[in-house]
């Protein structure tokens, strides 16, 4: 930050005593941010964030669009979205812009409204003030090992999954909080007895005997020794989007490649 620590240590007294209130927990060998100090870095990023945005606005009028684009993927994107044709199409029209895409390994949605995250692709099921372009819904259904006595039936119902030890996902998970709801009204309650973030190690775990999962079908490219063995009836579906802090991106190169994807949906999302 090139200044002393005497001065940051001033600079956040004076802070402090402007908001009425301490921003850090100290200790002898540890500083944390307190609740109104975590409170006042997500204003504080969307802050600095706002006037990195504007100056780019300011040059997208007059010269190359320039900047950083952050896109947040979840680890379930839809198979028929070609996301790799879409950001070389992007970069190819607007090569001033450094694309960061990574993987999502936290609660996408409030990446989103931190400023972490300008365009996210993940769950449909979007709380109020973030905008999704749908992208895609897919059934639930349960994850065997072939082995499975399971495995060799066309369908499933809760009834047949009640007592069978389950690999869940964490539950900040909109998948998770789906199925729970699910079974909570069908009157059962899940006998969990792992969790993952990772689809690829749970289906692990589905093929090694841990127990069973119920997944998103569109994972079932994660898991080629696995079954998956659709709910009939269905217990519901989870469905894909594209998503933003709305009404609309602020950051002109996210509106772009939004422009770009919605112009050209078929050819990106057929």
């Amino acid at each position: 930050m090139h200044i002393v620590q005497s001065g940051i240590s001033a600079s956040i007294a004076t802070l402090e005593r402007e908001l009425d209130t301490p921003l850090f927990r100290r200790s002898k060998h540890h500083v944390e941010l307190t609740e109104a100090g975590r409170a006042l870095l997500a204003g504080a990023r969307r802050a600095l964030a706002a006037v990195a945005e504007a100056h780019a606005a300011v040059r997208y009028t007059s010269g190359p669009l320039t900047g950083t684009l952050r896109i947040g993927v979840i680890q379930a994107i839809p198979p028929r979205l070609r996301l790799s044709s879409l950001l070389r199409d992007f970069h190819l029209a607007y090569p001033g812009v450094y694309l960061d895409v990574y993987r999502l390994a936290t609660p996408l949605f409030d990446e989103l409204r931190s400023g972490q995250v300008d365009i996210a692709i993940g769950p449909g099921h979007a709380p109020e003030g973030i905008v999704s372009i749908p992208l895609g819904r897919y059934p639930f259904a349960l994850a065997v090992r072939e082995s499975d006595p399971l495995a060799k039936r066309s369908s499933v119902t809760i009834e047949h999954t009640a007592d069978l030890p389950q690999i869940a996902a964490p539950r900040s998970w909109v998948s998770r909080n789906l199925v729970d709801r699910c079974f909570a009204d069908a009157g059962f309650t899940r006998r969990i007895v792992a969790e993952s973030n990772d689809f690829v190690l749970m289906l692990g775990m589905v093929a090694s005997g841990v127990g069973v999962a119920i997944v998103p079908d569109t994972v079932a490219r994660f898991g080629p020794s696995v079954r998956f063995v659709p709910f009939k009836p269905s217990i519901g579906e989870w469905s894909a989007a594209l998503l933003y802090m709305g009404p609309e991106p602020t950051k002109p190169a996210a509106r772009a490649l939004l422009d770009m994807f919605t112009s050209r949906r078929e050819q990106y999302a057929p």
